[in-house]
């Protein structure tokens, strides 16, 4: 009867197609991926990453894609991470903003000091630029799943209050974020002591560093707080954070999976900030309370810091980043900054 309905051939490329989607089943199976991060699993920023990220990959691919978490550095630093997604032993990562410069060096941009004065700035920038620093990790083999915050950095101290270039200079100062760190701290006078980020913690109690920039979050989940009497508030760079993958086995996924992810990337990222934010802001309020003091900055000694960092920007324009994203970054912010003043860029007041 089929025989009659259907030619041999006809019946044969039928007989293909069946067993070509048959095979094809398993690439819709449920997998369980590996991620690592070297926040601590009771952490804010983790808390954030199981409550809202993990829930929203997990529904975004029917329920066919999972999550094995290790947290507070039990897979390495972020530049193990990095060799282990390159050669697919983790599949993702959740790394620092130092992490997310060794991966995409183009990012550094971000970390310039001084080139933020607000969230708003840095949210501007992040809409109008998550698919050109995506392309960026792309390139180096990764895929940028999010960008959220460590946060704006403090300064902080266990010896002295820092307020001015004098006073940084006296200060022994943990360097980890990288070669743009490296870079400010000694044009604020600084001999920085090169110490990888879970090292801090002895590194104060032995008195081999006093002084250090980090989120307050961090501070307040490290426990880092009990060692330190100082910090000062000024906003002396921003540092985010990113979720990445291997791209390859994100161009493994299929098509709907992918579109689902992306498609609801803006839905997690907005709670993820305000939650990310309240944290820091009420980490530092907290820190305050246990009896760390502010020491700020002057706003002649704050023009001083930018004034004395201003150099970085060139500095580092075709070795970190391209200096064409650089000025595209530049000119985005000012025209930003204008709106928000109520101008019109290009024209002068009457």
């Amino acid at each position: 009867m089929i025989a009659r309905l259907f030619p041999r051939t006809a019946l044969f490329t039928a007989l293909c197609l069946i067993v070509c989607l048959f095979l094809a089943g398993p690439a819709f199976a449920t997998r369980t991926w590996k991620m690592a991060t070297l926040a601590p699993k009771e952490m804010g920023w983790s808390r954030q990453v199981r409550e809202i990220i993990l829930p929203w990959v997990v529904e975004a691919t029917g329920n066919n894609l999972k999550w094995k978490v290790y947290w507070g550095g039990v897979m390495g630093n972020d530049e193990d991470y990095i060799k282990k997604l390159r050669i697919r032993q983790l599949d993702g990562a959740g790394l620092s903003a130092a992490g997310a410069n060794m991966a995409c060096p183009e990012m550094s941009v971000l970390g310039l000091p001084f080139l933020f004065e607000s969230y708003e700035e840095v949210d501007h920038i992040r809409d109008g630029f998550f698919d050109t620093f995506d392309l960026y990790f792309q390139n180096q083999g990764f895929k940028l799943l999010l960008w959220v915050d460590q946060g704006f950095d403090e300064t902080y101290s266990a010896r002295r209050p820092l307020r001015t270039i004098e006073d940084f200079s006296r200060a022994k100062f943990q360097n980890w974020y990288g070669p743009m760190e490296t870079a400010t701290l000694r044009a604020l006078g600084v001999s920085p002591i090169s110490m990888n980020v879970m090292e801090g913690h002895s590194g104060y109690k032995t008195g081999v560093i006093d002084a250090s920039f980090a989120p307050a979050l961090y501070m307040v989940g490290s426990q880092l707080y009990t060692v330190l009497k100082f910090v000062n508030p000024m906003k002396i760079r921003y540092s985010p954070g990113v979720i990445v993958l291997n791209l390859e086995n994100w161009n493994s996924l299929p098509q709907t999976w992918r579109a689902n992810i992306a498609g609801g990337r803006e839905g997690v990222t907005r709670p993820f900030l305000e939650s990310n934010r309240t944290d820091n802001r009420r980490s530092l309020e907290a820190m305050l309370v246990y009896g760390l003091k502010l020491s700020e900055s002057s706003p002649d000694d704050l023009a001083e810091f930018a004034r004395r960092t201003r150099p970085i920007y060139d500095q580092f324009a075709g070795v970190l980043y391209p200096k064409e994203l650089l000025e595209e970054l530049q000119e985005a912010l000012s025209a930003f900054r204008a709106r928000q003043a109520g101008e019109i860029p290009g024209m002068s007041a009457p």
